[in-house]
């Protein structure tokens, strides 16, 4: 049976087929000479799918940390693996990436890539990236014309500025109260996505930061004592902006910082309101935490001298110092016995002459 759909407009449908026939002669019982199929579900799609918006991202040409190298649709697109679709990127001058050298994530109507896994930033600080994505489908294998290509700078790289210690801190093996879902192990899938996204935006709240800041990854299932458990890493990225104590800014903004108060919220608790934090609510760290944050802050972040007009008045209230343990002198510590010794003895002098001692019969 062909069926001219020239004329139907594209959406979804729902069809059957009923069939008739008019024999010679007698006439049949009724229902006899008639039949209908079951519905048939079905969409008619010829249209391909187009790029969303002017521009990927980075939109701003610059790549800065927290950033996604990212491009959307106007349609969902084929994301089965392998891949059908094209991509390149050239870094700098002379070096040429494919789709097999880097991170893809796929889902629905957008495309991410990463760098992470596949260059470190030394060798992509400062330099020209060019993206080059062709052959994308969609799910009636329309394929998108032309070919969606864009450039941007990778931000310099400043590990070496004390303010910023680290573009990025990682807080592992945090448990979910969300049970392990298989499907969470395909990172396609529609489980994964409401996984990530959701856990992200409640990390955020709770930073009272946005969700650029911070990315989900190593979504495992647990072992041990948090057997059937989901298990997940919260990495912690550099702020966009960088900031400097000679503009009197505050250290806040350090992914060290962020990390510190989602460990020690992990550590004490979060309230168990399944209705606010349906993925947070209960969640503890699985074991000792690999990086001990609490002493690293007080390694980087000494207290802080005092600074003069607007910026002094600015860090006075800061919360940022953390309390370093004191280390006293040889001296110090001979004076200081000595005084307690002193101590003990003139307390029992006075003992002895409030109970003087018994003579022996």
């Amino acid at each position: 049976l062909k069926w001219n759909t020239g004329i139907v407009s594209d959406g979804l449908y729902d069809i059957r087929v009923e069939s008739t026939c008019y024999p010679m002669g007698l006439d049949p019982p009724e229902g006899v000479n008639s039949a209908t199929s079951p519905f048939l579900h079905g969409i008619i799609d010829r249209v391909a799918p187009r790029q969303f918006s002017q521009l990927p991202e980075p939109s701003d040409g610059l790549y800065s940390a927290g950033d996604e190298i990212s491009v959307r649709f106007t349609e969902d697109i084929m994301c089965a693996r392998p891949f059908r679709f094209l991509t390149d990127l050239v870094v700098g001058t002379n070096i040429i990436l494919n789709k097999n050298d880097v991170d893809i994530l796929c889902q629905q109507n957008k495309l991410e890539i990463s760098l992470f896994n596949t260059l470190t930033a030394a060798v992509l600080s400062g330099k020209k990236v060019t993206v080059r994505i062709d052959q994308i489908q969609d799910h009636a294998h329309n394929t998108l014309p032309g070919v969606i290509e864009w450039t941007f700078i990778y931000q310099e790289n400043f590990d070496a500025d004390a303010t910023v210690p680290s573009q990025e801190v990682e807080v592992r093996d945090v448990v979910l109260i969300t049970p392990w879902d298989a499907d969470f192990a395909d990172t396609t899938s529609l489980a994964y996505g409401e996984l990530v996204d959701g856990l992200a935006a409640e990390v955020a709240g709770i930073l009272d930061e946005d969700a650029s800041r911070l990315s989900i990854t190593g979504v495992k299932n647990g072992t041990g004592t948090a057997a059937g458990k989901t298990v997940v890493t919260v990495t912690l990225l550099a702020s966009r902006r960088r900031r400097s104590l000679e503009y009197g800014a505050a250290l806040e903004d350090t992914p060290l910082h962020l990390a510190y108060i989602l460990q020690t919220r992990l550590r004490q608790g979060l309230a168990n309101d399944t209705q606010t934090y349906p993925y947070l609510s209960q969640a503890h760290l699985q074991g000792t935490p690999d990086l001990q944050l609490d002493i690293v802050w007080a390694a980087l972040y000494p207290p802080l001298p005092a600074l003069p007009g607007p910026a002094a008045r600015q860090l006075s209230g800061s919360t940022m110092s953390a309390p370093v343990p004191t280390t006293l002198s040889n001296w110090e510590i001979s004076v200081t016995m000595l005084l307690v010794a002193i101590l003990v003895g003139i307390v029992a002098l006075l003992f002895q002459r409030r109970h003087p001692a018994k003579p022996l019969v």
